[in-house]
């Protein structure tokens, strides 16, 4: 898994050969130009997750293109948002989850960080992401 933030030079010209890509969608601007858009960009790429903040996701895994609206939550404190997000999808992949699984656990997870100030601290326990993604199943 490699996620370019910040998109470094000597990592960019090699982002294809990462099993997973996790970008947000300024990092993954600057690796495909400017004009493209995610859409159009993704085909062909590998397996990449591309975080639009208060949009959701996109996230093209299997060849499927996936799209996931963000969680609404009253955001506090953004800080370590993109961090929760690609450890809550490294580790939901180490557990055995598929990779579909691990979009939206941690799309769950990085929607409840942001409502609490800090990075650290805003960390949410796994209780709270199961408790969110129930409350929208129903």
């Amino acid at each position: 898994m490699l996620n370019l933030s910040p998109v470094r030079p000597q990592l960019s010209a090699r982002w294809r050969e990462a099993d997973y890509l996790i970008v947000n969608k300024v990092e993954f601007a600057q690796l495909v130009g400017e004009g493209s858009t995610i859409r159009t960009a993704l085909p062909g790429a590998g397996e990449i997750v591309v975080t639009l903040g208060d949009q959701g996701l996109v996230a093209q895994l299997g060849g499927v293109l996936h799209e996931r609206p963000a969680h609404r939550v009253v955001p506090v404190d953004t800080t370590g948002a993109g961090d929760c997000f690609c450890g809550v999808f490294a580790a939901t992949l180490a557990l055995g989850g598929t990779a579909e699984e691990a979009i939206d656990f941690a799309n769950a997870a990085a929607g409840l960080s942001v409502r609490t100030t800090g990075a650290a601290p805003s960390m949410p326990y796994r209780d709270a992401v199961l408790r969110l993604l129930d409350s929208r199943a129903t």
